[in-house]
């Protein structure tokens, strides 16, 4: 088998990249030599300043000037954020990936031997700015092909798409994230936010919308047919004065499988908010949300009634934490048994909580979220109680090598044990990158992925059942990514 040849080969080339970069970097600096030729409207796209950019200054006034301060509501639709991405002039950017993947497990059986994955897709990143409205869209399509006899094979699309309408007190927002991914690509757009051979896909998951929001994916799942998972938001944000405002948002969310016996639901949700800037980068906020889940395969559904108290500290190009907590009431059609033997109860008392963390230094960037509370069980068990928490770290080693690493778990318990009785999972992952740039417009990554999941009782991820699963994935990508274009 050449396959392992090839991935040594890919190793050396790794080591040398950087070792020639770290040479480069010991070498007296020299006096760079203005490009006569260079096109000047390929320089790099300024950051887009917001009406109410002014009213969310942190103060930071040494924030480098590409960075461009996070005006999002603490109990809006988004998390804080370090910055904001857009710029004050129009653009769009292509982009093209391949992804070569070694699957030690692609079937879910424990003596499947390793397996090839290739994947192709490309799309467009957009960026417009006219008049009152800010407007970003991000699509990527593409296919995946294995070597199992069409196991595995399918289509991927991705899509995040907002639009920001500014006037002089009120904000109106629109949000849809959308993925429709091969059912076995777990992590796409979920936990963690792996995708297709542990590199993220352009396109999904990348508008950074709040826990419960969107449908959760933190179990793994039948092996094989696709996913399709889609969130859709409006948000309305009206400032009463330069420090408060009010926030109403509401949506639609839905996950579903196809070629597969699973808990598909659709979630409606509501929520309204209070938002109050109390010093220069600290906010807090109070909101109630509505969340209605509804299940396609079988009558049950979940009416979600949560309470919640928000705060939030952002620092423009350096941090940006939230963490909200509260009571959660869940109100069941059909009666849940939390222990067997005791009386049937079609409504309980939860309590949640959500946080996530951003923080860059100077060639280091950190990122941590947590989630406790009901979810609607990754389309495995209808309804849960889900705990999920996931880190990131990622540090420029040199002019062209970047690393990163990244760790996660989930444990999902079932609410309904009359239903799917005492079913449990743990779920844990965790893997590294390396990055080498290659010319302007060119990366090419190695990546190593690690999971593994528990059940309390045997589960099915594809040809057998067991209670645990363990997969190795190690991807080898290359990347096109020109410079953004101005239109």
């Amino acid at each position: 088998m050449r396959t392992p040849y090839y991935f040594l080969c890919i190793v050396l080339f790794f080591a040398l990249g950087g070792a020639r970069a770290a040479r480069a970097q010991d070498q007296p600096p020299q006096s760079p030599q203005p490009d006569q030729s260079q096109d000047q409207s390929a320089e790099p796209i300024p950051a887009y300043h917001s009406p109410l950019a002014s009213e969310a200054d942190t103060g930071e006034q040494n924030a480098p000037a590409e960075y461009t301060p996070d005006t999002s509501a603490i109990t809006g639709a988004q998390r804080f954020s370090v910055s904001t991405p857009e710029g004050n002039r129009s653009y769009w950017q292509p982009h093209a990936d391949a992804v070569l993947t070694l699957d030690s497990n692609i079937l879910g059986s424990p003596g499947t031997s390793w397996a090839t994955l290739s994947s192709f897709y490309g799309g467009i990143d957009l960026h417009r700015v006219s008049g009152h409205s800010n407007l970003t869209l991000g699509y990527s399509v593409g296919g995946l092909i294995s070597n199992q006899g069409g196991e595995g094979n399918g289509v991927v699309q991705g899509l995040n798409f907002s639009d920001k309408i500014t006037f002089r007190r009120e904000v109106i927002s629109v949000f849809e994230q959308m993925s429709y991914l091969p059912a076995f690509a777990f992590g796409s757009g979920g936990l963690g936010g792996v995708g297709l051979g542990g590199v993220s896909l352009p396109g999904t998951g990348g508008l950074g919308l709040a826990p419960g929001l969107t449908p959760d994916q933190t179990i793994l799942t039948t092996q094989g047919g696709e996913i399709l998972s889609n969130t859709v938001m409006l948000e309305g944000d009206t400032h009463l004065s330069a420090r408060s405002s009010v926030t109403l948002l509401g949506g639609y969310s839905l996950l579903h499988y196809f070629g597969a016996n699973q808990f598909d639901f659709g979630d409606v949700n509501a929520k309204a908010g209070y938002n109050r800037q109390v010093t220069r980068a600290d906010t807090i906020g109070i909101s109630y949300t509505y969340s209605g889940i509804n299940y396609t395969n079988f009558a049950q559904s979940i009416d979600n009634h949560v309470a919640q108290i928000s705060y939030g500290r952002r620092i423009t190009g350096r941090m940006g934490f939230q963490i909200s907590g509260g009571p959660e009431l869940s109100i069941f059609s059909t009666p849940i048994v939390a222990n067997i033997g005791a009386a049937p109860s079609t409504s309980q008392m939860y309590w949640t909580v959500s946080s996530s963390l951003q923080y860059r230094l100077q060639h280091t960037q950190l990122g941590a979220s947590y989630f406790h509370g009901v979810s609607g069980g990754s389309g495995v068990l209808p309804g849960a109680i889900s705990n999920t928490v996931s880190a990131t770290a990622s540090r420029q080693l040199t002019r062209t090598l970047g690393s990163s690493v990244n760790f996660g778990y989930s444990g999902n318990a079932a609410i309904n044990v009359a239903l799917v009785g005492n079913q449990s999972y743990n779920y844990w992952f965790g893997g590294a990158s390396l990055t080498r740039s290659w010319g302007r417009d060119w990366n090419v990554s190695l990546w190593y992925q690690l999971q593994y999941q528990t059940g309390a009782a045997s589960f099915c991820t594809g040809t057998s059942c067991s209670t645990n699963i363990i997969q190795h994935l190690i991807s080898v990508t290359l990347d096109w990514h020109p410079r953004p274009r101005a239109f």
